[in-house]
């Protein structure tokens, strides 16, 4: 065979060869985009239903003393004699801050399975802490002679004796507390609910 066949023999090869290598690239590449497109369609799939249960409820909401509200409340005590209890020294205003709140170790949450619904209970709240501003008493003195250099640490005393004692009996900031905690217990479980238990109803009461 003439140089001049075989030389234009090989370049016939070399162009089959080529067009061969191309379309094995092109069905490689398309293999590869199928096999990269069930991968992320296998990571979108759903992900299977978790059960719910009374322990999951729990572990959403933070187990502890929660202070639920903080209210000021502006008082007036009475300070009688220290000799003659039945004789008032004076009065004094005050400004006390004041803390009630829920312990949602106690929440009550129950799952009926029937209906789908969720129910949480919130128990009552209770009186915590008073703390009396020092800086805002404000005295009236029956007695001129009650003006003495220990009438302030007296005068707190007395007021937070009265503070603890009309603040632990309010029905308003133990129901504005309880009306607090059920809006934080549904703000901390609503949106885990919605997103993994869609098929649940929340009903927080």
């Amino acid at each position: 065979m003439s140089k001049n066949l075989w030389g234009a023999f090989s370049r016939k090869l070399d162009k089959k060869l080529r067009k061969w290598m191309m379309i094995l690239i092109v069905v490689l590449a398309a293999a590869v985009a199928v096999l990269v497109a069930l991968q992320i369609n296998e990571h979108r799939k759903k992900p299977e239903a978790q059960v719910l249960t009374v322990s999951t409820l729990t572990d959403m909401i933070p187990v502890s003393d929660l202070s639920t509200v903080t209210s000021t409340y502006n008082g007036v005590a009475e300070v009688m004699n220290e000799k003659n209890p039945d004789k008032l020294d004076y009065y004094v205003a005050y400004e006390a801050k004041v803390q009630a709140g829920v312990d949602f170790a106690d929440l009550q949450p129950e799952i009926d399975e029937a209906s789908k619904t969720v129910t949480i209970r919130v128990p009552d709240a209770y009186y915590m802490d008073a703390d009396v501003d020092m800086a805002s008493l404000d005295f009236m003195f029956n007695s001129k002679k009650a003006n003495t250099s220990g009438v302030t640490e007296r005068a707190y005393k007395a007021c937070q004796e009265d503070a603890n004692r009309e603040c632990s009996s309010s029905e308003a900031i133990l129901e504005l507390a309880r009306e607090n905690a059920v809006n934080a217990v549904e703000a901390l479980t609503r949106p885990l609910i919605e997103q993994l238990y869609p098929e649940y109803t929340l009903v927080v009461e």
